[in-house]
């Protein structure tokens, strides 16, 4: 299946659960949450998804789960899966700073 679409981001963590959405495109992935938006860019080789994204606080009332005031990067790795990804999310350079990634395609472009 094309990662090209729209998903929906699910998200766990020691004390984080969220969610979100996510538009993959062209090798470009845009979305976002409460408070936050997404901006990055992923390649696919074979059922492994590797994205590198800029996490914006748009709302500085809305912390981040992580504790961490403002503007972070991302590293993701999924495996996909028909229509399903699952996967790890760390701070760049910030193992101690990860969650678990569960995507759901929702629709295609």
């Amino acid at each position: 299946m094309a990662l090209d679409g729209l998903w929906i981001v699910q998200f766990t963590g020691k004390e984080i659960l969220g969610s979100g959405v996510a538009v993959f495109s062209n090798g470009k992935v845009f979305g976002g949450e409460t408070g936050f938006y997404y901006i990055g860019s992923y390649e696919a080789e074979g059922k492994v998804v590797k994205a590198r994204v800029m996490i914006r606080n748009f709302d500085p009332a809305i912390p981040s789960g992580f504790g961490i005031p403002g503007d972070y990067e991302m590293d993701v790795s999924a495996v996909l899966q028909d229509d399903k990804m699952t996967g790890t999310a760390m701070i760049a350079n910030q193992p101690q700073h990860s969650l678990g990634i569960r995507l759901i395609k929702k629709a295609n472009l």
